[in-house]
């Protein structure tokens, strides 16, 4: 699982109302990786509940934030519920399970992060099989460019859209450079603080990349068989993955 969601402003648990019922229903309750990308509440402010009412093996993180109480205490309750503590940073690979790895791009060893948490965030490129993931965070474009400059596999099958959407994100030559035949960004209803942007979209558009939004279409789940890539959504809206040509290569 990487990161839990949440909202600013409200005492709704996410984790006890939508996570837990979900991992529930599908009959889950033990959780090999819990990953938390950075410390902001609507995207940790569900992870408390999972770390409570499940097994977590791993609680993963880039790094500790000390400037976030809340994010300190979810470290208590990760190490006191049983959860190794994991720091991943640039340049490691884990083997999560048989056919699937996750590597980490950033954030790098020896970056401050309290100068900007966004762009500190965790970006991990999953790979399953044959396809691969770009799991983003809040990373802004400066650090985008980073990624590409330094030369790091970036090319992705499914990209989940940094930062919910925003303007200050999903550059065009990050963009170019990813090439996904898929990007899904994670949004409030009503179009949450201005997220996605008009500009963010017009730049998938341009690029003729279809777009997933949680706040048109509801819980997306994308499934990889590590050969075939498809998704659906809660409004009905399903199709697959083209995985033949721009993404992954």
């Amino acid at each position: 699982m990487v990161d839990g969601g949440g909202f600013h402003g409200t005492d709704f648990d996410v984790g006890e109302k939508v996570l837990t019922p979900l991992l529930l229903a599908h009959k889950i309750r033990t959780l090999d990786y819990v990953v938390a990308t950075h410390p902001h509440s609507d995207h940790i402010g569900g992870l408390a509940a999972v770390l409570r009412n499940f097994r977590v093996k791993h609680f993963v993180t880039g790094n500790v934030f000390p400037e976030y109480p809340e994010f300190g205490s979810l470290i208590d309750t990760a190490v006191r519920n049983g959860s190794t503590i994991d720091i991943w940073k640039r340049g490691d690979s884990q083997r999560l399970a048989p056919g699937l790895s996750a590597l980490t791009l950033s954030p790098p060893v020896s970056r401050r992060m309290e100068d900007d948490v966004n762009n500190g965030s965790l970006v991990l490129l999953l790979r399953h099989g044959s396809h691969t993931f770009l799991l983003t965070g809040d990373i802004k474009e400066e650090l985008e460019d980073e990624l590409i400059i330094l030369g790091l596999p970036v090319k992705a099958h499914v990209l989940k859209a940094a930062h919910h959407g925003s303007r200050f994100s999903s550059s065009l030559p990050s963009l170019l450079a990813i090439r996904p035949e898929l990007a899904v960004i994670t949004s409030g209803p009503g179009a949450s603080r201005g997220l996605p942007s008009e500009e963010t979209l017009g730049r998938f558009q341009r690029l003729r990349i279809p777009v997933l939004r949680t706040d048109q279409q509801g819980l997306i789940e994308v499934r990889s068989d590590g050969k075939s890539l498809t998704y659906r959504a809660f409004n009905g809206t399903t199709g697959a993955v083209n995985t033949l040509n721009r993404g992954g290569e």
